[in-house]
C-alpha cells in the first residue's frame, strides 16, 4: 500500500491537475485508515475531474465511515450522512441502475428520519433488482417505522424467502410470529 502511496505522490508530481491520480491516492489513503487525507484528496481530484464517478462513490463510503465514528441524531452524524447522500445522488447520474446506491441512500436517509424518501429510494432499489433479500429488509424496517404493518410484515416474509436471515428479533416477534 505504500508503494501505491509512493506511485500516486509521484504520478501528482508529473501531472499535478490529473484528477484521477488524486482521486487514486485518496483511495489509498483510505485503505490505510486516513479517511480525512483520503477526503481531501479526493475533493481535490474531483475539481481537476467533476465526472469521476467513482470518486463521488469512494467519497460517499467514506462521509459514510466518518459519520459512524458518531451517535446517531448528532449534528456531526448528520452532516457527514447527508454528504455521503449527495455524493450518493452524484454517482447516480452517471451509474442510476445500481440498486445497491439506492438501497445505502434510503438506509442513510432512514436514519436522518426521512422516511418518505428512504422509501422512494428503496422502491427504485428492488425495481431494480428484486431479488435481494436485504432490501426488502429494509423497506419492512421503513414501514414499520411508518407504522405500515401489513407492508412491513409481506416484506419481512419476502426478505427471508430470498435468504436475508439478518432479521431484527424485535421486529421477527412483531411481524412473522402471528
Amino acid at each position: 500500500m505504500l508503494l501505491a502511496l509512493k506511485d500516486y505522490n509521484r504520478a501528482i508530481e508529473l501531472k499535478p491537475n490529473d484528477g484521477e491520480f488524486w482521486v487514486n491516492r485518496g483511495a489509498t489513503y483510505a485503505r490505510l485508515g486516513n479517511l480525512e487525507k483520503a477526503i481531501e484528496n479526493i475533493n481535490t481530484g474531483l475539481k481537476f475531474k467533476p465526472d469521476h464517478e467513482t470518486g463521488y462513490l469512494n467519497r460517499s463510503v467514506l462521509n459514510s465511515a466518518l459519520a459512524a465514528r458518531f451517535p446517531l441524531g448528532s449534528t456531526e452524524y448528520g452532516q457527514y450522512t447527508t454528504l455521503a447522500i449527495a455524493d450518493l445522488d452524484e454517482y447516480q447520474k452517471y451509474r442510476p441502475y445500481n440498486g445497491d446506491t439506492w438501497y445505502e441512500k434510503a438506509r442513510m436517509k432512514r436514519t436522518l428520519g426521512n422516511l418518505l424518501a428512504a422509501l422512494d429510494d428503496i422502491n427504485r432499489a428492488i425495481q431494480i433488482d428484486a431479488s435481494k433479500g436485504i432490501y426488502f429488509y429494509e423497506r419492512a424496517i421503513e414501514n414499520h417505522q411508518l407504522t405500515r404493518k401489513e407492508f412491513a410484515k409481506a416484506d419481512l416474509e419476502t426478505a427471508i424467502s430470498l435468504g436475508y436471515a439478518n432479521i431484527d428479533a424485535e421486529l421477527a416477534a412483531l411481524y412473522l410470529s402471528n
